[in-house]
């Protein structure tokens, strides 16, 4: 689908330059948000495709019309089409994620896919300027392809409209939040929330996703009593169990940014993560970042946080302010509007 988000105003005489904005045809609000923040700065062609002919030759229309094109994740497809932009058209990669990761450990990464991994590395090199969503992400990337051109712009959080009741009410209950999905569920950690929830039997643990797969079956095989199950949520009620948690927990192997954990601690709740991963960048000196392994050792974290109510020192407005939409609206625009100047 190519769709005309231009949002100027009426009266508005300025020729604005033209985004191809670029992204797989798959729902997700941070493209929401990067879509919208762009409309409201130049005219925005959003091309959300997929493997057909259909797409190939709406993204075509779109690219004689444009002056850049702003890519969600480095991705094959445009890697594989790179012939059809001309040298004039400026390409912005927002890398994300499996684009540039490199986790052995889940084989996970498009480097470790020779075909899919050359069409990614090429798009990457070809790029003008490529847009890294956390420290993490960044290196990553860097220790396979030096782009010509790199800055750090951190992944906008739509945050809820609330504010925080000082000394809130909270009960004694861990949170995590994710899709249930048999890759999913191992990246995100689900299986060691599982383990931790069986070592601390007084405690509920709260795994809010909605399930894809029959994964959620062999979750429930083996969680005790003390984890319930939402199923899908609206954002809601989402934010609503957040709002009366104590602890989020996210063990995961691999985050190249961590929304639900941002959101997580502007609700209130002390983050308990993973290293080696984005996450103790998002969390900053609010929360706690440890490995995975020994479990007892997250067991501990978890226990701890709780008894000496930790959450009483989580900082809502820090993460509020380092990843609202206003600080990637200002970042995200400076950098497209650099690269345009640049080029005439």
């Amino acid at each position: 689908m190519i769709e005309d988000t231009d949002s100027a105003v009426v009266g508005d005489t300025v020729e604005r330059p033209v985004i191809c904005f670029l992204s797989r045809k798959a729902p997700a609000r941070y493209k929401d948000l990067d879509a919208e923040i762009l409309g409201r700065h130049f005219k925005v062609l959003r091309v959300d495709y997929s493997y057909t002919l259909q797409s190939l030759l709406q993204f075509r229309g779109a690219v004689k019309r444009c002056d850049v094109i702003v890519s969600w994740f480095a991705n094959p497809w445009l890697g594989f089409l790179l012939s059809l932009v001309p040298k004039r058209v400026r390409i912005v990669v927002i890398a994300g994620g499996y684009d540039v990761a490199d986790c052995p450990a889940l084989d996970y990464g498009a480097r470790r896919r020779p075909f899919l991994g050359m069409l990614t590395r090429r798009l990457l090199k070809r790029a003008n300027l490529v847009l890294s969503v956390s420290k993490f992400n960044e290196a990553e990337m860097l220790t396979w392809v030096q782009p010509a051109q790199t800055r750090l712009v951190y992944n906008a959080v739509d945050f809820p409209a609330f504010s925080l009741v000082p000394n809130r009410s909270r009960q004694q209950k861990v949170v995590t939040v994710g899709a249930i999905e048999s890759f999913i569920s191992k990246r995100k950690g689900h299986f060691v929330f599982i383990d931790v929830a069986r070592q601390l039997p007084e405690i509920e643990f709260v795994l809010i996703g909605k399930p894809m797969d029959d994964t959620i079956e062999h979750l429930k095989e083996q969680a005790p009593s003390n984890v319930r199950f939402t199923g899908y949520v609206t954002r809601q009620e989402m934010i609503q169990e957040m709002l009366s948690a104590s602890v989020y927990l996210q063990m995961s192997a691999h985050e190249a940014f961590g929304v639900s954990v941002a959101e997580a601690v502007a609700c209130g709740c002390y983050p308990i993560v993973s290293v080696d991963t984005a996450l103790p960048e998002v969390i900053g000196t609010c929360g706690r970042a440890l490995p995975v392994n020994p479990i007892g050792d997250v067991v501990d974290a978890v226990s701890n946080a709780l008894s000496q109510a930790s959450h009483t020192l989580v900082d809502p407005v820090r993460i509020r302010q380092k990843f609202g939409v206003a600080q990637r609206e200002q970042q995200l625009v400076a950098a497209i509007k650099e690269l345009i100047n640049e080029n005439g």
